[in-house]
């Protein structure tokens, strides 16, 4: 989940965490790690604003390296799930750029960040100042593997309040068929899994109404 390389290349004990995984490792550094972990939900259409080797980045704040595009106004965005992967990267600390050090055949033989980074931008003919930096970084990473079966996916009540579902609500031939399996969350010790306020609804958009429902002047929706 976290990797910090400006700890890497010490000589010290490594010491595993509850899971039986490094919390230090003298090519990485610092390393965090999860388990059965709660994505972060983001609004999302297919598109996203990345960061290259040798583009200028802010230094003051967490630099984005790999973030999903989209807002609740995008028809075609829709909300997706996916892991923070947070770093402490080298960076040329008088260009102000991200860099690219070589790691088998450099880092990793002699540990010197210097000598690693001149190394691999010279392999791919961009400049580097000679001065290391370090800056904190994030990386929104999709969820293609380590997926529960489909059996084990979320429920209506993992993300939504109780009160808010039924069946009549998408299919018009339901009444009566609600059961009580349809309001039992999945998860239930994930509370509030989704951040509604964070993706720009007052409230959860199957009380108040979603971005459609809401635009077409519906009012709330039936309950």
């Amino acid at each position: 989940m976290a990797t910090d390389f400006s700890q890497a290349g010490r000589d010290q004990q490594v010491i595993s965490n509850t899971m039986g995984l490094p919390a230090y490792d003298k090519k990485f550094g610092a390393l965090a790690w999860g388990k059965n972990v709660v994505p972060e939900y983001r609004w999302f259409d297919g598109t996203r604003e990345i960061r290259m080797v040798g583009d200028k980045i802010p230094t003051a704040a967490t630099v984005s390296l790999s973030s999903p595009i989209g807002e609740r106004q995008s028809p075609q965005a829709r909300i997706y799930p996916f892991k923070i992967h947070k770093g402490v990267l080298p960076y040329d600390a008088e260009r102000k750029t991200l860099v690219a050090p070589r790691l088998w055949d450099g880092y990793w033989q002699d540990f010197n960040w210097t000598n690693a980074i001149a190394g691999g931008m010279k392999d791919m003919g961009l400049p580097f100042s000679g001065k290391v930096g370090f800056i904190k970084t994030e990386m929104y990473s999709g969820l293609h593997h380590t997926v529960p079966p489909a059996r084990q996916a979320l429920g209506c009540t993992d993300c939504h309040a109780v009160e808010a579902v039924n069946c009549r609500r998408c299919h018009q031939k339901a009444e009566g068929m609600d059961q009580p399996a349809h309001t039992r969350m999945v998860y239930p010790d994930a509370t509030n899994r989704m951040n509604f306020k964070a993706l720009g609804y007052q409230d959860d958009p199957a009380l108040i109404g979603g971005r459609f429902y809401m635009r077409l002047g519906r009012g709330r929706p039936p309950q």
